[in-house]
């Protein structure tokens, strides 16, 4: 961790952690952790880096220590890691617990699908995955207790879903906060994909997608990116950020498609789809512009409306539907002026100083000589030092002052001779690495949810009360 790192951390480490590992990196099986954070652009940061053998809550404590000793506590309030609970449970022990503690989204799938095995019916297998990212996009907490207890006693109460239901009871139903949509919203986060994207670009473009058998190599593009990733910000600070690609996406969804505005109440509206399958309201929040997630074209910020649907409450970004009633009132546009200022100067000179300063340039050396002979003044009119003392000092001294009698041509090292050996001499063969671990055959997944048409019977299943008995002495009885 830098200095540029530790200021990122302690600005927006309170809103933010997440934390992941990847490998690749090394021949060694040495995992890269990274701890990342969002900046005011929504763009991910790393700001801290450990490579370690070994993926336990005595190593992560370990890592944490040290970043407590640089930026000192930090208080987050939403925690995303993957389904373990290593990573949380050092977090808790060395810095604080966080007020939202979120599993990652891609996480909790993989295991969903690698545990649908424990079910042979193919058919099953699939109707029970669309039940399940249904229950998972559940908004209303009332809802999904409900449709989760309905869920749960269907599984357990067939026979070829029953052990998955075991699996889900024990695995699920008592930290629901942790992977249910309705437990985090507005928590601005969904995956850790700002520290995939961060391994892709370190992996494919830093390393060209080749397998690196130095782990200095990769320490090293490690450090470039993190200078490439503060001079991007220096750039965002300055100039500002173009419009994200989400944002301008859900821009054009609004320009072809249409919806029915009605006025509930004083600065909240109703939207409906013209065939009546979408229902969301619209919250007025702001008039100007306060951060930098905007869209410049209706000239609005994230946090000038809100909508109740998910892809703003769980994507955090400025849905199509409040791209459609802000296209609709013209005067929203003609009157929101962008007044969003620019960070401060004094953070982006700190950022420039950071990259620009050189540790060793002749300038600094001088005054550290200077500093280190005042030093020496101060010792030799000092009594503590006794004679011996003086003497070696004074040898030491004679020696530095020699140092600049000698020619300057004399510095220049020459490159040490080359030996004669046959030219048909072979090199020494390097010795070759290879990772130890068992590879497991990858096993692929044929999954997908559910579509508009099956959604509606997949909720009517998930609200039903009513249980399927797989008891071989209830068959053929109807009262």
């Amino acid at each position: 961790m830098n200095t540029v790192q530790k200021e990122i951390l302690l600005k927006f480490g309170s809103d933010l952690i997440a934390i992941d590992g990847t490998h690749g990196l090394n021949p060694y099986n040495f995992e890269l952790t990274t701890i990342l954070v969002t900046d005011e652009f929504n763009n991910g940061f790393p700001v801290a880096f450990m490579f370690t053998n070994r993926k336990d809550t005595s190593v992560y404590e370990l890592f944490f220590i040290k970043v407590k000793e640089i930026a000192g506590i930090v208080n987050a309030k939403v925690f995303m890691s993957d389904i373990t609970n290593t990573f949380y449970n050092a977090w808790c022990h060395v810095m604080s617990p966080a007020e939202k503690r979120l599993f990652c989204a891609w996480h909790v799938d993989r295991a969903w699908q690698t545990n649908l095995a424990k079910i042979s019916n193919t058919e099953k297998k699939s109707y029970v995955y669309k039940m399940l990212k249904d229950l998972q996009s559940i908004l209303d907490i009332d809802r999904f207790i409900k449709s989760a207890n309905n869920f749960l006693q269907k599984l357990l109460g067939d026979a070829d879903t029953h052990s998955f239901g075991v699996y889900f009871s024990e695995n699920y139903c008592n930290n629901f906060q942790e992977w249910a949509y309705c437990c985090r919203k507005g928590c601005g986060v969904n995956t850790n994909m700002h520290i995939e994207s961060f391994h892709k670009v370190l992996k494919y473009f830093y390393l060209d997608g080749k397998k690196v058998k130095r782990l200095d190599k990769s320490i090293h593009k490690l450090l470039e990116y993190v200078r490439d990733k503060t001079v991007e910000r220096i750039i965002k600070l300055t100039r500002g950020k173009s419009d994200d690609s989400t944002i301008t996406s859900r821009h054009r969804a609004a320009l072809t498609t249409h919806f029915s505005v009605f006025q509930c109440e004083n600065n909240i509206f109703k939207l409906e789809s013209e065939n009546n399958t979408e229902t969301h309201y619209i919250e007025k929040q702001k008039t100007t512009n306060c951060c930098e997630v905007k869209c410049t074209l209706c000239k609005i910020c994230i946090h000038s409306y809100k909508c109740t649907c998910l892809d703003y409450l769980i994507k955090t970004t400025i849905c199509k539907h409040i791209h459609y009633f802000v296209l609709q009132d013209k005067s929203v546009i003609n009157q929101n002026e962008n007044t969003v200022s620019l960070a401060s100067e004094t953070e982006v000179k700190q950022l420039v100083s950071q990259i620009s300063s050189k540790k060793n340039s002749e300038q600094t050396i001088r005054n550290q000589i200077k500093e280190k002979a005042l030093h020496i003044v101060h010792l030799a009119d000092s009594e503590k030092v006794n004679k011996e003392q003086l003497k070696i000092m004074l040898d030491h001294v004679n020696s530095a002052v020699s140092v600049s009698s000698i020619p300057q041509t004399n510095f220049n090292i020459e490159n040490p001779t080359v030996l004669k050996e046959p030219g048909n001499k072979k090199i020494v063969k390097q010795m070759s690495f290879y990772s130890t671990k068992n590879k497991r055959k990858k096993k692929f997944h044929n999954f997908s949810k559910s579509t508009p048409e099956e959604l509606n019977l997949v909720q009517e299943m998930l609200n039903s009360d009513i249980v399927k008995s797989c008891e071989p002495q209830n068959d053929h009885k109807y009262l």
